[in-house]
């Protein structure tokens, strides 16, 4: 996952550094869930385009983009999950 070194300012009040941002493992993926869950609690629109916030807030050119390949990766895993897991 990668990190925009914007959010390194918040990050800082709860004391993550940007060395922990670098470390391997998970914790990339912990920021960018962090990041996803204030997009979607805290901004506007559709639960797509607050997810696709994460990418980018330029709406036409890249929010969008980024907003209908959500929408297709989420179709795909409804399916692999449906698939693996009825209920």
């Amino acid at each position: 996952m990668q990190f925009n070194t914007l959010f390194l300012q918040d990050l800082s009040k709860y004391g993550i550094t940007p060395a922990h941002v670098a470390n391997s493992g998970c914790y990339a993926y912990d920021l960018a869930a962090w990041r996803v869950r204030l997009h979607i609690k805290n901004d506007k629109g559709d639960i797509w385009t607050r997810a696709a916030y994460y990418h980018s807030r330029t709406p036409k050119k890249y929010n969008a983009k980024y907003r209908a390949d959500l929408i297709v990766m989420a179709v795909k895993w409804a399916g692999w999950l449906e698939d693996r897991f009825s209920l």
